[in-house]
């Protein structure tokens, strides 16, 4: 990758980083210290980090995420110590979960149940490797199987989409199901609907 950028005049420089340790500075220099190299890209009057063994990343040269290892060797003719690389934005993780509950058949009919999840950068990348790494009906499978952790009367009414905009590193998929008996009487002649948000559940136990 090198080698073509510099042919076409672009600056471009192999560096050595650590995609496992952050902190391995303030160390005696090793031959075990670094066990990866990407790319440092000038360009513009802006450096880019960028990893040529990703795949399948998408997204032009502004979108597409970048890695974030604390530090790089650069190898170049007047590199004198690491340099330290950008932490990744919050954005560049973005997943963005939207789910629309549509009763308007009645409350002792299947509700419609759509799940509409936007990825951008690093999590695009992901859903990618997901979507290509075997047949679709396994991820559909994972998928419901996930919901009926909360709705145990949930059934996938159709296939999952994909929307996928390369240019923008955005993925878009969007779930169809139906969920019976969403509408439980609570035995005093009333119907109590329970709205779970499992993709939330999971996240404040992260950190």
């Amino acid at each position: 990758m090198v080698t073509m950028l510099r042919a076409l005049g672009i600056e471009a420089s192999p560096a050595l980083v650590n995609t496992d340790r952050r902190d391995f500075e303030h160390e005696l220099p090793n031959a075990g210290a670094f066990d990866h190299v990407i790319t440092r890209v000038h360009f513009s009057g802006l450096d880019y980090w960028l990893d040529p063994t990703r795949s399948p990343q998408q997204g032009s040269l502004y979108t597409a995420s970048q890695p974030d290892y604390a530090r790089a060797l650069v190898l170049d003719d007047h590199s004198t110590a690491l340099t330290p690389m950008p932490a990744a934005t919050m954005a560049a993780h973005a997943r963005e979960v939207e789910i629309d509950v549509d009763s308007r058949a009645g409350v002792d009919q299947p509700v419609k149940y759509v799940v509409r999840t936007t990825y951008g950068g690093f999590s695009a990348d992901a859903m990618r490797d997901d979507l290509g790494e075997g047949e679709r009906s396994e991820l559909q499978r994972r998928y419901v199987n996930f919901y009926a952790t909360s709705y145990p009367g949930i059934q996938v009414a159709a296939p999952f989409d994909v929307e996928d905009d390369i240019l923008a590193n955005v993925v878009v998929v969007t779930e169809h199901y139906a969920i019976k008996d969403f509408w439980p009487a609570d035995g005093k002649d009333n119907k109590l609907a329970h709205f779970h948000v499992p993709e939330i559940d999971g996240e404040p136990r992260a950190p």
